[in-house]
């Protein structure tokens, strides 16, 4: 704040911070998840000239679990303005004659099944839906010209699938409200 040097950022470099704050959890994220793929080719002589290669290939990229389910998501369609916490002209949040918050402090947040009632996750364990319509196909070709196999024309078009960044996953056990 200041109130020591009269600069926030020197206080800090002195060590006199007016305040300090950190995690009331030490959180640990241990994710796993799986991952499978399989595929089909073959190779295709049309014309002595024209060679084709057709395939496909499925993957199947599951989304993590965490071994302490620590990890949690915002589903906008579960955000229900009605629920939302109220909050005092001064930012602080309402509470009631009870000390209790006025609204749902978890409005639109999933966690994995059980971790909290009201909140579960409608992917069990997981924060996230697994896909499985990855499919790739493949299509490659080799023409030669000449027919004489002294050079030839090539491409080839496909499309790939990759595993979601797991990282981003991970990040949201950091954040857990609950934690």
């Amino acid at each position: 704040t200041g109130n020591r040097s009269g600069n926030a950022f020197a206080d800090f470099l002195l060590g006199l911070p007016a305040s300090y704050t950190e995690d009331q959890t030490d959180v640990r994220v241990h994710v796993s998840y799986k991952a499978f793929e399989w595929y089909a080719q073959d190779t295709w002589k049309a014309t002595p000239k024209l060679t084709l290669t057709l395939g496909v290939r499925w993957s199947y990229y599951s989304n993590p679990t965490d071994d302490n389910d620590v990890l949690v998501s915002f589903l906008p369609g579960l955000y229900n303005p009605a629920k939302a916490v109220k909050l005092n002209p001064n930012g602080t949040v309402q509470t009631d004659a009870n000390g209790n918050v006025i609204g749902d402090r978890y409005n639109g947040l999933i966690f994995p099944e059980g971790v909290l009632a009201g909140h579960d996750s409608p992917w069990g364990r997981k924060v996230q839906n697994d896909t499985f319509t990855n499919f790739g196909p493949r299509i490659g070709f080799a023409y030669d010209p000449s027919g004489v196999g002294r050079w030839a024309v090539r491409g080839g078009y496909g499309i790939y699938y990759d595993r979601s960044l797991v990282g981003i996953i991970e990040q949201n056990g950091f954040s857990d409200p609950l934690v």
